[in-house]
């Protein structure tokens, strides 16, 4: 027994831990835990998902339609606060600063 959201986190979780893509219909329709174990073994031995590996670019990168939306909207409205999402998170505890760091660099280097 379960929900659509549980089966939702079961996929996802899945996925990433067999590296291979699960879609939702094959959690419905395995009609036991073996029968999901036989189909994911069978699939992820073949190695269903292609590694994400960072790519040069030399041209500029167009918006998608919805940072163009974005982008319009602020552009026609520059002083609304519609798309910020203030909030407040309190920690507790010492900090690793090198570790913050390495963290936000991270991020950085991986969305440019």
């Amino acid at each position: 027994g379960g929900n659509s959201l549980l089966a939702t986190q079961v996929v996802s979780r899945l996925s990433v831990a067999m590296d291979a893509r699960v879609p939702m219909r094959v959690l419905f329709e395995a009609s036991s835990v073996q029968a999901l174990s036989t189909w994911l073994e069978s699939r992820t031995a073949a190695g269903a998902r292609t590694p994400l590996l960072p790519r040069t670019r030399t041209e500029h990168i167009p918006l998608s339609y919805a940072q163009q939306r974005i982008w319009f909207l602020n552009r026609f409205d520059p002083h609304s606060p519609v798309y910020n999402i203030p909030f407040a998170v309190r920690l507790s505890g010492t900090m690793d600063t090198a570790a913050l760091l390495a963290a936000i660099a991270d991020v950085v280097d991986r969305h440019e």
